[in-house]
């Protein structure tokens, strides 16, 4: 597929008129099914319509194919799948907020926006770009669009004195309402009735068409700026460099000084904790320590002083005085070599964090921390290794291979529902004699997609007459479960009062939700947790 920048070859008022209006529906629907539900399938609609939408509009507007205008919307489709699949709150939170950037990045990238014809070293200009200058730039686009259109035609101008009329109607309408409730209790009932299944829907949309204004008006500016080339200006090429010609300020000495000394430190570290800390490739446990505390014990400061080692060569690359390396390449190639280094004391202490982590869940299990602190070294990691890379061989495109890099541990964060994983192999392993106990009460930390394996657990214990778990954790966890599942069903039955309720409901169903109604309407459950033991 080609990789060349489209153009766009042709304008469209009337698609821009009609997308102002339409952005309206995707602002009101994107704030009703990320803010005012629990992100779940309603997200997962939205974006197949978001997309269907996006490509009619660049279509309309003469977008050509590409791999700009191709990958980002499929990377969105199947992300979007997550908001279903995933258990975990705060993942798929992340997943809007992965979705949102891809969005504004397609919409750069489609209409040949971005600094370079393909995703490279200006990467990060082209997204603050594509996140804040092209959205905003255009901005109140949308009601200017809006109002141009209820103003330039008979039926907009009568649709205008409509809504006029709606809105001076409610203060005399609302007033006399009132007095009539008082005067008639026939009247004073069909009011209530009223009230309980139409207006307070009515009120709750209007609340959610409010809210999905601004979005709305995000939207339209993104694809105006976009469609107009608006901003193909603002940080071009050209002004990228003058930026990082700017920011590069710092004597190169001075930057190689600062590596060096850093590096020092290092190499002492290295040298004189090497018995102590590296004992932990060989699971060996020091006198005094138990391996909760010789695994935590300097676990978080390794894994801070790795990210600030990242921050330190991005910083480095940032900052050296451009005219210095420019005009003697030797001392680029010192950057290079220290960089190299500051990456290979990267992998280093990576690999002491990790093997520490690794002996932390060896003897005590899984937790959500240490799933997330194995994802985040991996990524480091993987960024370390690519730095190198680019040191070695600097036509190397760092910034791309980073993304893609970043998407694939991204799709296993968002896909695989870590905490199922976690209750499945911390209870694999105390059935194998691995682990001397389970802990139940990290189901606590567990979304309710974990729900099911609770469960399980305590028939076996039941099974077993009560040889797998002791009373205390077992009383818990029965509690837990049922507090759970009763939680569940009355958040279902809830729903069912208001007609935008039940729609909530719907569009935030997720694999968490999923779970624990499948335990409630099994019917077994609920009986089962009142179980003294």
């Amino acid at each position: 597929m080609r990789e060349a920048e489209p153009t766009v070859v042709k304008n469209s008022p009337r698609a821009d008129t009609a997308f102002a209006f339409i952005t309206l529906f995707l602002g009101y629907a994107l704030v009703r099914a990320v803010l005012f539900c629990e992100p779940g399938v309603g997200v997962t609609i939205y974006a197949v319509i978001f997309v269907a939408l996006a490509a009619l509009y660049m279509r309309l507007h003469g977008v050509r194919e590409s791999a700009a205008s191709v990958v980002p919307p499929v990377i969105m489709i199947v992300f979007s799948a997550a908001f279903i699949v995933s258990g975990i709150r705060w993942v798929r939170y992340l997943v809007v907020l992965f979705e949102v950037l891809v969005a504004v990045y397609w919409f750069l990238a489609a209409f040949g926006c971005r600094a370079e014809e393909r995703l490279g070293d200006f990467f990060p200009f082209d997204m603050i770009k594509a996140f804040l200058l092209q959205p905003f730039a255009s901005f109140f686009a949308q009601p200017k669009a809006v109002d141009g259109a209820l103003k330039r035609t008979k039926a907009g101008r009568r649709v205008f004195y409509i809504v006029l009329g709606l809105a001076l109607a409610t203060v005399p309408a609302a007033m006399i309402t009132v007095m009539l409730m008082a005067s008639d209790y026939a009247f004073e009932n069909l009011m209530r009735v009223l009230f309980d299944s139409f207006l307070t829907s009515a009120w709750l949309n209007a609340v959610y068409f409010a809210f999905g204004i601004p979005v709305a008006m995000y939207i339209f500016g993104m694809m105006t700026s976009a469609s107009t080339r608006k901003c193909k200006g603002f940080l071009s090429p050209e002004q990228c460099k003058k930026v990082l010609g700017v920011l590069g300020f710092v004597p190169a000495a001075a930057i190689y000084t600062a590596l060096t000394v850093i590096l020092a430190i290092y190499a002492l570290f290295f040298a004189t904790q090497s018995s102590y800390f590296f004992s932990v490739f060989s699971s060996l446990l020091p006198e005094g320590y138990s391996f909760s505390d010789y695994a935590r014990r300097g676990f978080f400061e390794l894994c801070t002083v790795t990210t600030i080692n990242a921050i330190l060569v991005i910083l480095s690359e940032l900052l050296i005085k451009r005219e210095a390396a420019g005009e003697a390449p030797s001392k680029l190639l010192g950057l290079r070599a220290l960089n190299i280094l500051m990456g290979l004391s990267t992998l280093l202490l990576i690999a002491v964090a990790g093997a520490k982590l690794y002996l932390y869940i060896k003897n005590y299990g899984l937790t959500p921390a240490r799933v997330n602190a194995a994802w985040f070294m991996l990524l480091l990691a993987i960024a370390a290794v690519l730095l190198i890379i680019r040191q070695l061989v600097p036509k190397f495109n760092f910034w791309r291979a980073t993304t893609v890099a970043f998407v694939a541990l991204f799709a296993a964060l968002a896909f695989f529902n870590t905490d199922v994983l976690i209750a499945k192999y911390n209870i694999a392993r105390y059935y194998d004699g691995s682990l001397p106990s389970v802990d139940v009460y990290i189901f606590r930390q567990l979304s309710d997609a974990a729900l099911p394996e609770l469960a399980e657990l305590l028939e076996r214990d039941e099974a077993s007459g009560g040889a797998l778990l002791e009373d205390e954790p077992r009383r818990w966890a029965m509690q837990y479960l049922s507090d759970r599942i009763y939680y569940a069903g009355r958040f279902r039955e809830n729903s069912k009062r208001f007609i935008t309720d039940r729609i909530n409901y719907l569009l935030g169903y997720n694999a968490s939700r999923g779970a624990a109604l499948k335990l409630l309407d099994s019917g077994k459950y609920l009986d089962k947790t009142r179980y003294d033991g």
